[in-house]
């Protein structure tokens, strides 16, 4: 299924996919993971907005670092 985001001008369908799905395909490229993030809002903003606190429990987005080795294809 997708859903469809616009903010300032930007319109982006995103389809879901587990996230094995993007593990797979990376580790079959070749791919090394070296960096792996769930950023989450920090204190202060919890205790400004309560809406916050299903962020610091399942995170919106994730940050990762993949990397290929020089040479390979």
């Amino acid at each position: 299924w997708s859903q469809v985001y616009e903010w300032t001008g930007i319109r982006i369908e995103n389809f879901h996919r587990p996230l094995s799905r993007y593990m797979e395909a990376y580790l079959a490229a070749g791919l090394t993971l070296r960096a792996f993030e769930e950023p989450v809002p920090d204190d202060g903003a919890l205790r400004a907005h309560y809406a916050f606190e299903d962020w610091f429990r399942v995170p919106l987005f994730t940050v990762m670092r993949w990397e290929k080795e020089r040479g390979r294809p």
